[in-house]
């Protein structure tokens, strides 16, 4: 995961000022009655974090003894199954001609153990807003809970500040699998109309992982940390354009319609 630098302290100024112009009240959350006691409730259900952490896989690329590893999430077409990422977590340059084409894919099952180990070539990435998109290449060993998973599904709203979500991050740190938290600002990035900042909390490999509803739906992936440890998303709806186009390139064929 990228260090938080002091271009990221300036912007969470920004963020500050941004959040005290505009109040945003924050949305109810569910109260449950038991014996007598009130139970606030944001948690996901145990089903939804299952089946988030079913569509998350380990992102490995080393070149040169540049190691490097973060997460990715499963989206598939028809036919094939993607990975969205960072770009930094490909390479630190992106555009270098000598950077990796291709990265190593880890997905585990459930409790904790590797299901399949493949790789897959990046088909799309932009720089400046720190995305990659990769599709993983089928080969014998290709794991069933990958073959059977839909993938994740999208929610392209922008969100306000408070809302419920929950982060996956990567499968190596336990820790750091699952935490929830809320929407807590936005700030201004390089490359981005915003992002979000979240007080979900990370730690090594929580680059590209993602950031859900508690309805389990995609909203952003993580990019960067700041405050110690809360975690900067970006919004999944900066990258509809390029997960549309790999829906368009392999769409269900009229006779399985």
């Amino acid at each position: 995961m990228k260090n938080a630098s002091s271009l990221f302290g300036l912007l969470l100024v920004c963020g500050s000022l941004f959040a005290c112009a505009s109040t945003v009240n924050l949305p109810p959350v569910v109260e449950k009655k038991q014996q007598n006691t009130t139970v606030i409730s944001n948690l996901p259900a145990d089903a939804i974090i299952r089946r988030t952490l079913a569509c998350t896989v380990e992102v490995v690329t080393n070149k040169e003894n540049d190691y490097r590893m973060g997460t990715g999430i499963i989206f598939k077409s028809y036919s094939k199954t993607y990975v969205i990422t960072c770009a930094h977590v490909i390479a630190e340059d992106m555009d270098a001609p000598d950077r990796p084409k291709y990265a190593n894919i880890v997905h585990r099952t459930y409790n904790q153990e590797k299901d399949w180990v493949g790789d897959a070539d990046v088909v799309a990435y932009d720089v400046k807003q720190d995305w990659c998109v990769l599709v993983i290449n089928k080969n014998e060993a290709f794991g069933k809970e990958i073959e059977s998973n839909p993938g994740v599904s999208f929610d392209f709203s922008l969100f306000r500040r408070g809302t419920p979500i929950f982060h996956i991050g990567n499968f190596n740190w336990h820790f750091n699998s699952y935490t929830n938290g809320t929407v807590s600002n936005y700030i201004p990035s390089l490359g981005l109309n915003f992002a979000y900042q979240t007080n979900c909390q990370g730690g090594p490999g929580s680059s590209g992982g993602g950031i859900y509803t508690l309805e389990g739906k995609l909203v952003g992936i993580v990019c960067s940390q700041v405050a110690g440890t809360e975690l900067i998303a970006i919004p999944i709806v900066n990258l509809k354009s390029a997960i549309v186009e790999c829906y368009l390139k392999d769409p269900i064929p009229e006779t399985k319609k």
